[in-house]
């Protein structure tokens, strides 16, 4: 596991993660219609009732819906993540010495009362930003599962609505299949960077 980040690591970090949001939010539809072939160029699907086919519509609008909220709500977010940062930040600098929460003491000399303002402050500050950190990373690390979980629930159903080869299939095997397939090799960015997830460097 990567070292604990510092300030500026961390918001480069969320940064770079919300960037991959957006990447994510645009690649998603494009991904699930490639999934989802018009009747024209899926000849099997020819052989389909309009209940079937309205059936696997729903299936597909369902699974993009449910990923595409997954990762505009993970923007949001970053953005709250990134403000916390900077309030906690700010209430910093505030309490030093040329901000407007400190108070000058008669009976400390100005660098004693800015060392003991900094021990006052210092605790707490590290103490919510490694919070912070953690509760983004938690976060950040079950979104691809819950994201690639949906995606393997809709191929699962896709492919029994073969009325060849899905009777021949097992919808907790086929799951299980798509389920590791995509653990096994993450959707990458236009660089070929993996980004669900992304790897940070330690």
């Amino acid at each position: 596991m990567p070292a604990q980040y510092t300030d500026e690591e961390f918001r480069e970090w969320v940064e770079l993660v919300k960037e991959d949001m957006h990447y994510l939010c645009d690649v998603w539809p494009f991904r699930i219609d490639t999934e989802f072939l018009p009747i024209e160029r899926m000849p099997w699907k020819r052989g389909l009732s309009n209940d079937q086919l309205d059936h696997l519509r729903s299936a597909k609008n369902a699974c993009e819906t449910d990923i595409l909220a997954a990762l505009h709500d993970f923007s949001a977010y970053c953005d709250t993540t990134l403000y916390l940062q900077d309030r906690f930040e700010q209430e910093v600098r505030d309490a030093l010495p040329s901000g407007v929460l400190f108070e000058t003491s008669d009976h400390h000399a100005p660098a004693e009362q800015f060392l003991v303002k900094v021990q006052e402050i210092a605790g707490p500050y590290a103490d919510r930003m490694q919070a912070l950190q953690e509760e983004f990373d938690a976060r950040y690390h079950v979104l691809p599962g819950y994201c690639y979980d949906q995606f393997a629930h809709f191929k699962a159903r896709l492919e029994l609505t073969d009325p060849q080869a899905g009777t021949c299939l097992d919808y907790t095997e086929r799951l299980s299949y798509w389920t590791e397939r995509w653990r096994q090799f993450p959707l990458r960015n236009r660089s070929g960077v993996p980004v669900l997830p992304r790897c940070r460097q330690a």
